[in-house]
């Protein structure tokens, strides 16, 4: 009888144990309903009539922006890469509720990447979940200048090396090696240190190429053979790179042929 008791005892201690921690569970699952997630849905599309490139992202900001003239404060982001998607293209963003303040005004922005630049971007405010804003916004976004291309027309480039060659300063009263792009007529105007030459440009978004490049014909001692470097340059040119105030120009494989820093131009 006593061994009985005992098995019973055991047996009610050990379902009072486990009644307790079901107890337990219940609350941290009460309070993990708590933090259910919402989402906030929408689409991103732009007016240009241009494919998207496989390797375009789409990003989408979440934001709180209830504070003037003082950073917005991201809540949640969602990127979604095209590959192969065309727009208008979808995107679903997660918050938690807990994160929101009903009194607080909360917007979306949205972004285009293409090959590490920023092509596209919103320029107004969506407002979405609060003060009787909705849960969805298609957002259209605008298309932004490339900078390399704005910096690429109408710097004054100061050569630093061709051909392997560091640049000669300039002697005498001559005029130092440099390269200027125009937008007027594609016109290029270039000097190796001593003589004048001029050609026209083309430009796509893979590359830069030059047309056979006009020159005066002064001897000048001791730059001939860098003039003569930048001109094979200039003639071998297909594609170029910009990083910061530099520009490199490449030839079919990439390669580095000649190097400028943007400068200010010399008085004539």
């Amino acid at each position: 009888m006593t061994r009985i008791n005992l098995a019973c005892a055991a047996v009610w201690f050990a379902s009072f144990a486990l009644a307790g921690c079901n107890g337990s569970g219940g609350n941290a699952g009460r309070e993990g309903s708590a933090q259910e997630v919402a989402t906030v849905t929408g689409s991103v599309t732009y007016l240009q009539r241009t494919a998207l490139p496989p390797e375009a992202e789409v990003r989408v900001v979440l934001e709180d922006v209830s504070l003037q003239d003082v950073p917005a404060v991201t809540l949640a982001a969602d990127t979604v890469l095209a590959q192969g998607k065309q727009v208008p293209v979808p995107f679903s963003i997660s918050y938690h509720p807990g994160q929101v303040d009903e009194t607080h005004t909360y917007s979306l922005r949205a972004e285009i990447w293409i090959g590490g630049e920023r092509r596209f971007t919103s320029m107004e405010a969506f407002p979405v979940i609060t003060r009787g804003a909705p849960d969805h916004a298609d957002i259209t976004v605008m298309a932004l200048e490339k900078p390399r291309a704005t910096m690429l027309v109408g710097t004054y480039w100061k050569l630093l090396s061709v051909g392997g060659m560091n640049a000669l300063p300039a002697a005498d009263a001559r005029r130092e090696p440099h390269l200027t792009l125009l937008e007027e007529d594609h016109r290029a105007v270039a000097t190796g240190g001593c003589n004048q030459m001029s050609g026209t440009y083309q430009m796509s978004d893979q590359g830069l190429t030059f047309s056979p490049f006009v020159s005066t014909r002064m001897a000048c001692p001791g730059v001939m053979e860098q003039e003569g470097a930048l001109g094979r340059a200039f003639s071998a040119t297909r594609g170029y790179r910009i990083q910061d105030d530099t520009l490199e120009l490449t030839d079919e494989t990439g390669a580095v042929l000649a190097r400028f820093v943007a400068a200010t131009q010399e008085d004539d």
